[in-house]
């Protein structure tokens, strides 16, 4: 008898935690449950399609191995084989990455059914469970007995409560709710193998967060907008050269490029031999380009007057480094106004992380870098910041932003090749700061050249469109020779021939 009321006992404290569990069952969303860690995990994967990562030059992000990826990693920019061999090839390698991006996709999907399908598998198995207890209790107590009454009961109001939990199942798989990081939950899903193995774990906390609370919801996902563009290993799979002597004929055609644009420039002999650091850092860029392991170029410092063509001369640069090697090279301008916007912080991508992140959006593989108007290196509360981030290290970017690393430093990405240019019309004070460049004297340009510039503007304005005629390029030269040498710029004539010329006509 003792016995039987233990088991009595212990079958209805089951019964009632069951309904208290159910009870506790339900989320706003049934998408706020889903395990991420297992969505993502796509270790499997990686060995099924293991010699697509090596091919893509992923093996070394996912493997953590880089003996096989040298040769892939290089021969990826040039084009393979003739014509129709590389576009054979290149269809092959497209085709794989649909399908290993299909399994992926399985597999997140299997994650996102099971967050769904759980509620109903578990209702079923609580009534399965419930069904048993009552079962037993009747067996033990009789169907007619207080204790196998109460169990039957039980168990039909805990089955009937249960079958909630299936409805929801069945209405949710039927109709699946709304999921708010559907795309980036599929981009990270399709792209985790291209984006460095140390985010992928922050990546995944960020889609944890950006379930909880509302609080952290938008910070998650702007992290998650900004973090899934680090597909630093997607390089282009069409090459960009067509041989070794291509390479050495792109080098050639800049040099020969640049010495012509600076031929309408009045260049003394140090000035001279200060262009041939530009030179020189272009070559070691377009090396850097085809093989990561050379070393990158050094920074640029160009110093001058305002107005000179400094901006104009590194977006031209950059225009011949395009039309050379199409589809490669990443451009961006850039003006810094705090230490916050060149370093960042754990809230705020620094200037370089950002660029970094627009050129593996861009799907290229080396950008081309335009700080202007840097005259903040020479202010004393940047100094400290601007070694920081003009260390020296090329092929490692330090980003507060990713967090801190197991050592406790900043976090470290793998740096693709860029050509940074700083321009500014101060020299630099801090003699550290400045070992760090390659200073190069801007010239300036001759009045003939002026000239020019100003007498185009002349003809094709529309303020001068009813005097141009009685404007002759003599006028134009004359005017050139009346400015102030300081005021020998582009900009000043850009801002200054307009109203000059038509007061002169007017009056």
């Amino acid at each position: 008898m003792i016995l039987k009321k233990r088991l009595f006992s212990a079958i209805f404290l089951l019964q009632i935690f069951m309904i208290s569990q159910a009870s506790a069952k339900g989320v706003l969303n049934p998408y706020d449950t889903i395990r991420y860690h297992e969505a993502f995990d796509q270790d499997l994967l990686y060995k099924k399609y293991e010699k697509l990562m090596h091919v893509l030059g992923c093996a070394p992000n996912v493997f953590g191995d880089d003996s096989d990826d040298k040769f892939f990693l290089k021969s990826k920019r040039y084009v393979y084989g003739s014509h129709d061999q590389g576009y054979i090839f290149e269809k092959q390698i497209i085709d794989e990455i649909e399908r290993y991006q299909q399994d992926c996709l399985k597999r997140l999907n299997y994650a996102r059914f099971m967050v769904l399908a759980e509620p109903g598998i578990e209702s079923a198995m609580y009534i399965g469970f419930g069904g048993l207890a009552a079962l037993a209790a009747i067996y033990l107590f009789g169907k007619e007995s207080a204790g196998g009454s109460y169990s039957g009961y039980s168990a039909i109001f805990s089955a009937a409560y249960e079958l909630n939990g299936l409805g929801k199942s069945l209405y949710n798989l039927a109709f699946p709710p709304n999921n708010s990081l559907d795309s980036l939950e599929n981009y990270f899903a399709k792209n985790k193998c291209f984006i460095p193995k140390i985010l992928w774990s922050k990546i995944i906390n960020a889609f944890i967060d950006a379930r909880q609370t509302d609080a952290l919801k938008e910070k998650s996902i702007n992290f998650l907008k900004f973090a899934l563009g680090f597909t630093v290993y997607r390089l282009p799979i069409k090459g960009i050269f067509r041989s070794e002597h291509a390479i050495v004929e792109i080098k050639n055609e800049l040099d020969q490029r640049i010495d012509r644009f600076f031929y309408e420039y009045s260049i003394n002999e140090q000035e001279r031999i200060s262009l041939t650091h530009i030179k020189i850092n272009v070559a070691k860029f377009i090396d850097a380009l085809i093989d990561t392991s050379k070393k990158p170029p050094r920074y640029i410092y160009l110093h001058g007057l305002g107005g000179i063509g400094k901006t104009h001369f590194v977006q031209t640069l950059a225009s011949w480094l395009e039309e050379l090697m199409p589809k490669a090279i990443y451009y961006q301008d850039l003006v810094i106004n705090s230490i916050t916007e060149l370093e960042g912080d754990e809230n705020k991508p620094g200037a370089f992380l950002k660029i970094l992140r627009n050129q593996t959006m861009e799907n290229k593989i080396g950008s081309v870098v335009m700080i202007d108007e840097a005259t903040w290196l020479n202010d004393h509360d940047m100094v400290s910041a601007a070694k920081r981030i003009f260390n020296g290290d090329r092929t490692r970017l330090s980003t507060a932003y990713f967090g801190l690393d197991v050592d406790g430093s900043a976090v470290a990405l793998d740096m693709p090749p860029m050509l940074i240019f700083v321009a500014s019309n101060e020299e630099l004070a801090d003699l550290a700061l400045a070992s760090r460049f390659d200073i190069v004297n801007y010239p300036l340009p001759t009045k003939e050249t002026l000239a020019h510039y100003a007498y185009k503007i002349v003809q094709s304005s529309n303020v001068l469109s009813n005097y141009s005629s009685k404007i002759g390029y003599d006028e134009v030269m004359a005017w050139i020779h009346s400015i102030d040498f300081k005021n020998l710029n582009f900009r000043y004539i850009a801002g200054h021939i307009e109203t000059y010329f038509l007061n002169k006509v007017l009056s």
